[in-house]
């Protein structure tokens, strides 16, 4: 679903006409609501759904199975493994944080 397929659902959903002005429209939206004596929440879930859909993704992250994310994801489990010492984690904890910084 596009973006603007999604704040224009939302926005019809909650009583609201979307005109796609481009990112300027929340400038009088926000003081708007801000200013009111009883803001309209729903044109405030309108804006958050507008929002959300220009900068959330549906799209399943990329998988990397590569070196790097070996270096990243090896230091949350140093500490679970009993057969190394500390000065042993802490040594590879220290090499897997090089590796990152040189590749």
């Amino acid at each position: 679903m596009t973006p603007s397929r999604a704040s224009s659902r939302t926005a019809a959903r909650s009583g609201w006409a979307v005109q796609e002005t481009g990112p300027s429209a929340g400038r009088a939206s926000v003081p708007a609501l801000l200013a009111a004596d009883e803001p309209d929440l729903a044109l405030a879930d309108a804006m958050l759904d507008a929002v959300a859909a220009r900068i959330l993704t549906t799209a399943p992250p990329a998988s990397d199975t590569g070196p790097s994310a070996v270096a990243v994801t090896m230091p949350t489990a140093l500490p679970d493994l009993p057969a190394l010492t500390d000065a042993e984690r802490a040594l590879m904890g220290e090499w897997l944080t090089r590796s990152l910084r040189s590749g």
